[in-house]
């Protein structure tokens, strides 16, 4: 069989993975190796693994590998666990115990509870695949054809995939949340103390008292029933060796192990030789003056043992871990202070004494699951880039695309697999193929058609769009929209009847040489709305209304001679030259949203700002350097469009202001970014910059300008 796409890439992995001793990886890249050598896998297509349906969620790893595993399948869940108790249903056969609770949920008592837990919200659905019977259900009385036709979908697969929810007690708060429960408790579980407070620990506990009974017992060597005390410390010292042991004791020429060499030949009965006997003396009276004597040593002692921890993290994750399940697991936490008090005398430990305030660690890792509005989250810094802000944005947007659904139960269940669609991780796809789409899943599409049409719903969503541009642009200016914000403000364009030609970034390694219909469409938006703007000077994008196509363009913009060279330099230079001719999704919001109210000056000095810290952190890798120019290239871009959002005065004036701040900067600095700047500035004044020596760019032939 000829090799397929990817193969190398992941033989790589692979190794990475083996080298990394990661078992988890190394059975996924093993996985998909055998498959693909099997024929069961094939890369770059919709529908990867032979045999399952574009709809089933696959398990993805790096770079849009799919294994052949898959989200809804796998082990047996703790939920399917106690419901094939309660049924009496053996749980040594997964695929027929699956198969067996799949069809009990057809049953009237199974079809109750799920109309029951839709009604109430009491469920939790971690793939859309576990929300199609609770749809199924739901539909049942009033479109039976729906109904019937998402059975006779997913029937086949019965044995394989998890269509019915997992169980939950309560509903949740208002808000939403950057990590769940269940996330807090999985690293609580994992917590372990740093082995240097482990080591201090034992030192404190163990291997100084043994010292200190080891130099007592050279020293009275000639007292009777040394013998049986020399006994007890040698099984004492064997079992210590069994703990974790500082170096300071295993060092063969310390202190500590010449006296216990010298105690075990005394305790044998064979002489020791005058220059052991010196040093053993020699020892003993270079701790008598550091120490005291015996009662002076036992008071220094004491004081030291204080120094001890009493309070282990390890411990301490235990009881927070036990605190938080009380909570559903697939939720933040509404009210985090009241789970991060002290630690009371009921739930006290070994480690975890009763009174004791929980360290500032663990009431910031609670803080992480924090339920609140976006914006709030936004501000505290707890959603900290646009790629945590598209993570927990369908917490809110589901609500608005499940509006016009009949009943509250179908809006309920709508909400959940919109929610769980969304954490779907991308395929690897060649030949400008899409990925699945939300509509293509059976019961989705069932659920779709029911709903109604919504002015209200329309508006909301453009609302909620423009809001959503204005907290990435204003607290992220310098960051490109990622694929996953990308798609949903896609989403949200569609539910607002918007037509906007959203465009996502592509990867350099899997770029295929030609953009899709999508992307010309962006770029005729792009060069119209530029034309005659600062952007179009500074990048001399072509005029608009000339017909060329998009891929031959950039092609031709980025020096490329040949379109599907398949050099990965090559392929970025091309899509670098796309972005800027799209201007990566910037154009088609400011002409159709309005983003008038956005401070487009401070937007500009925030840009260079990070440019320069970026820019002067020490980095000894190369793949950082390079990822640190590119990204410096995305924020300098990002940077030119938002000044030309401003009058020609207000250009001027935030001009002054960043050469202010690249005059604060280190000189190394400045006259590297001097080119910069000054093309800035004849693009200012009027200029097309027709050569790119003062154009930052991410990828350049050779050795990078800008790169340090």
């Amino acid at each position: 069989m000829p090799e397929q796409a990817g193969q190398k890439y992941a033989f790589l992995n692979l190794a990475k993975a083996l080298g990394a001793g990661s078992k988890n990886k190394i059975r996924q890249w093993r996985d998909v190796l055998a498959a693909m050598q099997t024929g069961d896998l094939i890369v770059g297509r919709r529908t990867p693994v032979m045999g399952m349906p574009k709809w089933a969620t696959p398990e993805i790893v790096r770079g849009g590998f799919a294994t052949t595993a898959f989200a809804a399948g796998g082990k047996l869940q703790p939920h399917e666990f106690s419901l094939a108790e309660r049924l009496s249903l053996p749980t040594t056969d997964t695929s027929r115990l699956r198969c067996s609770l799949n069809n009990w949920h057809l049953s009237d008592d199974g079809l109750n509870i799920l109309r029951d837990q839709a009604k109430s919200g009491e469920f939790a659905a971690h793939t859309p695949e576990e929300t199609a019977l609770l749809v199924v259900a739901l539909l049942l009385d009033s479109a039976p054809d729906s109904a019937e036709a998402i059975l006779n979908e997913i029937t086949p697969f019965f044995d394989r995939l998890r269509f019915y929810p997992v169980p939950r007690a309560t509903t949740g708060g208002e808000g939403v949340f950057v990590r769940s429960v269940e996330q807090i408790r999985d690293q609580l579980k994992n917590k372990k103390p740093r082995a240097q407070i482990i080591l201090q620990h034992k030192s404190l506990v163990r291997w100084i008292p043994l010292y200190d009974r080891l130099v007592d017992l050279l020293e009275a060597r000639e007292q009777p029933q040394w013998k049986v005390l020399a006994d007890a410390w040698l099984r004492d010292y064997e079992q210590a060796t069994c703990e974790p042991m500082a170096r300071r004791w295993q060092k063969s020429n310390s202190p500590f192990q010449r006296c216990r060499r010298a105690l075990i030949q005394i305790h044998g009965g064979e002489p020791i030789t005058q220059n052991m006997l010196v040093d053993v003396e020699a020892i003993i009276a270079r701790r008598k003056a550091k120490y005291g004597e015996t009662q002076a040593r036992t008071t220094y002692r004491n004081a030291q043992a204080k120094q001890d921890v009493t309070v282990w993290h390890d411990a301490v994750a235990q009881i927070v871990a036990t605190r938080l399940e009380t909570l559903p697991s697939d939720i933040g936490i509404s009210d985090p202070a009241s789970f991060a008090g002290p630690i009371q005398q009921a739930e006290a430990i070994a480690g975890a004494p009763a009174g004791r305030d929980l360290p500032k660690r663990f009431v910031h890792t609670i803080n992480t699951a924090r339920m609140a509005p976006v914006a709030d989250l936004v501000r505290s810094g707890q959603i900290g880039a646009p790629e945590v802000l598209a993570k927990v944005l369908p917490q809110v947007t589901a609500a608005i695309h499940a509006d016009g659904l009949p009943t509250n139960a179908e809006v309920e269940v709508y909400r959940s697999l919109y929610t769980a669609f969304s954490q779907r991780r991308s395929l690897l796809l060649l030949n400008l193929q899409s990925q699945v789409r939300i509509e293509e899943l059976p019961w989705a599409a069932a659920l779709l058609k029911r709903r109604a049409g919504s002015r209200n719903s329309q508006s909301i969503a453009r609302e909620m769009l423009s809001e959503l541009v204005r907290m990435s642009l204003t607290h992220f200016p310098h960051v490109i929209f990622p694929n996953p914000l990308v798609q949903e403000m896609s989403n949200l364009g569609k539910t607002a009847k918007l037509d906007i030609p959203f465009t996502s970034e592509i990867a350099s390694d899997i770029f295929m040489g030609d953009f899709s219909s999508q992307f010309s469409k962006a770029a005729t938006i792009s060069l119209a709305y530029y034309s005659g703007k600062l952007y179009a000077r500074y990048y001399n994008l072509p005029k608009p209304g000339q017909p060329v196509s998009l891929s031959v363009l950039c092609a031709k913009r980025a020096g490329i001679g040949r379109m599907r060279n398949w050099s990965v330099a090559a392929n970025g230079m091309i899509i670098e030259q796309q972005q800027i001719v799209t201007s990566h999704n910037l154009a088609q919001l400011f002409t159709t949203l309005d983003l008038s109210d956005l401070n487009h000056a401070e937007m500009v000095t925030d840009c260079f700002d990070w440019i320069c810290k970026r820019q002067q952190i020490p980095m000894k890798d190369w793949r950082a350097k390079l990822q640190m120019t590119k990204n410096t290239a995305f924020a300098w871009r990002q940077m030119i469009a938002f000044m030309s959002e401003l009058r020609s005065c207000e250009q001027q004036s935030v001009f002054e202001e960043i050469k202010k701040t690249s005059a604060a900067q280190s000189k190394e600095y400045q006259i590297r970014f001097a080119p910069a700047l000054e093309g800035l500035e004849r693009a200012l004044s009027g200029e097309t910059l027709f050569d790119t020596d003062q154009v930052v760019l991410g990828w350049v032939q050779g050795k990078h300008p800008f790169c340090p």
